[in-house]
This record gives structure tokens, sequence and C-alpha cells, in this order.
């Protein structure tokens, strides 16, 4: 009777130490997941990260934004010429230098408006090729599955030697950190999604705020909406360093020995939970920086 129910309690404490493992396998896979999807959306283009939606904002921006825009740059023309007329007594007191400065400053703001998507796609491709050299200095050492295959031998062990009660609840708390750490990992996605929507609303209205460069005083907003613009490409570029250090921060559990597998998974939630933060302070980072308002 007695080895029948040793042999009924190790069934059972094998079912326990499979969930485990198995909850464990999970959370490391996710944290893979998460460095590959913002590997992803970091080192992408406009155009590439989704080729309908660039091409339907490039038919709304044509369509409707575009002869928007003619309208503001002929208004701020007018007001242009209107202020330097008043400024110049009534055109009696003109020269031949005026009118070739208006003259250039509607050439100008012409070709700024007519090129506005090459200038802005431009921009978003000088960001996605830095973000790409930060992720391809991101080596497959990090791999946290790595780390995981190291310290299970370590701690396969110690699952064995658990009562029932013990492993019982190891499950409930690896199974809890399993669906925390997917939590994480939707945010995360939803964050990296949430910055080219942003992105493709603001690529949607370019050529209006584009056709203002022409006046000093209404060009306030062309420079302001160019720094949002440099501020959301750079963006990718502080994501991906984001992502460099949660990976060294993953590569440096290497070697070390935790007390149990809770207190290592604990450990990597609190990084995955760092990282979230992280990439949610990128945004209003990088408009600091190039004081975008």
């Amino acid at each position: 009777m007695g080895k029948l129910w040793e042999s009924f309690v190790n069934f059972f404490k094998g079912l326990l130490i499979d969930g485990i493992v198995d909850n464990i396998t999970n959370v490391f896979q996710e944290f893979d997941q998460n460095v590959d999807i913002c590997a992803g959306f970091t080192s992408a283009t406009p155009q590439s990260f989704n080729g309908v939606v660039f091409n339907f904002i490039s038919d709304i921006t044509d369509t409707v934004i575009a002869p928007l825009a003619g309208i503001v740059i002929s208004f701020v023309l007018i007001y242009e010429l209107i202020s330097a007329v008043m400024d110049r007594n009534s055109f009696h007191d003109i020269d031949a230098w005026f009118l070739f400065k208006f003259l250039g400053k509607a050439c100008i703001g012409v070709f700024v408006v007519s090129h506005t998507a090459e200038i802005v796609n431009a921009i978003f491709e000088l960001g996605a090729f830095i973000s790409e050299n930060v992720i391809n200095r991101i080596t497959d050492s990090t791999n946290v599955n790595h780390v995981y295959h190291i310290n299970a031998m370590l701690y396969q062990t110690e699952l064995e030697e658990m009562g029932f009660a013990a492993l019982f609840g190891n499950l409930v708390e690896t199974f809890i950190i399993k669906w925390a750490v997917r939590l994480m990992s939707v945010l995360i996605a939803v964050i990296a999604l949430g910055r080219f929507m942003e992105i493709y609303l603001y690529m949607s209205v370019a050529p209006v705020p584009f056709s203002t460069f022409a006046n000093r005083e209404w060009g306030s907003i062309g420079t302001n909406y160019l720094r949002g613009l440099l501020a959301l490409s750079f963006q990718g570029f502080l994501m991906a360093l984001c992502i460099g250090i949660y990976s060294s921060m993953i590569q440096a559990l290497y070697g070390k020995t935790y007390e149990n597998f809770s207190t290592m998974c604990f450990a990597l939630l609190v990084y995955t939970v760092v990282l979230v933060f992280a990439l949610l302070k990128t945004g209003s980072l990088s408009k600091q920086i190039f004081n975008a308002h």
C-alpha cells in the first residue's frame, strides 16, 4: 500500500514539475518574442511596416491635404507680399532684390510642398537605418532561451526534492508570472503599433505645415512639425537602445544562481516591466531632445 501511495504521489509530482517547466519555457519564449517584435518595429519604415496603410495615407495626402496646402501657401505668399508693401511705403521703396527674394521664397515653398512625400520618407528611412544598425549589434548570445537551458539543469534537482504542496505553489506562481509576461508582451506590441499610428497621422497632414516655410512668422509651424517628424524617427533609435539594454540585462543572467525558479522568473518579469516603461518614455524623451511641442 505504501509503494502504491508513493507511486501515486510521484506521478502527480511529475505532472506538477512538467507544468512548472512548461510555464517557464513559455516565459522565456515570450522574452525572445518581445525582442523580435521590438526589433522588427524599430527598424521598419512606414512603407515597409504596412504598405496598404502607407498607400492609403499617401492617397489621402495627395487628394485631400495637398490642395489645402496649395491654398495655405497661396495665403502665406499673399500675406508676405502685403506685409512687404506696408513695410516699404506702398512699393515706393521697392527694389529688385525684394522681388528676387519674394520669387525665391515662392519657388522654394512650392518645391517643398510638391516634394513633401520624398522629404518625409527620407527622414524615416534615416531613422530606420540608424535603428537597424543598433539592432544588428544585438547578438544571438543574448537569446534568453540559452539562459533557460543553463538554469533548468540547476533547478531540476531542486524541483524533484520539493514536496507536493511546494510544487503546487510553484506551479501557481509560475502560471501567474507566465500570464503577466504575456500581458507585458501585449503592451510592448501596443506601444510599437501606437508609434506607427502616430507616424501615419503625422504623415497625412505633412503638406500643410510644410507650406508655411515661405514666411518667417508662419514658418514656426513648419519648423515645429519638422522637429516632430525627427522626434518620431529618432524614437525608433531610442526603442532599439532599450531593446539592447534589455537583452544585455538578460545576458547578465549567465552564471548567476538564484534560490529557486520563482526568484529567477520574478527577476525576468521585473526586467520586462522596466522595458515597457522605458519604451513608454522614448516618445517624450525624443521630443525633448528635438524640442518638439
